[in-house]
């Protein structure tokens, strides 16, 4: 949902838009989603602005985007924490602003 570097602010919401949309077709009612890194060189490492506010602000509207297609068109989503990524685990939540 938060892809790195300077894509990062438009294609997360909008590769997932069409995904969303692929799945009634396809007889499919949940997608889920990866919330993903801000590290350009992978997935797998923890960096300060995947867990900076900024991040947690991007993914929100990127989410926000998501919802409103997955309504749409009948779909659940489901997000899949990953413990590098800007959701790591379940309970979590955006961290402290100021």
């Amino acid at each position: 949902m938060i892809p790195p570097g300077p894509r990062r602010a438009c294609c997360g919401a909008g590769e997932a838009a069409a995904v969303i949309a692929s799945a009634p077709p396809h007889r499919r009612k949940v997608v889920t989603l990866c919330t993903g890194a801000r590290s350009p060189a992978s997935m797998s490492g923890v960096t300060i602005p995947t867990t900076s506010p900024e991040a947690w602000r991007d993914l929100l509207a990127n989410m926000g985007t998501a919802l409103a297609v997955a309504a749409e068109h009948g779909v659940m989503l489901a997000v899949e924490p990953e413990v590098s990524n800007v959701m790591s685990s379940p309970p979590e939540g955006p961290p402290p602003v100021g």
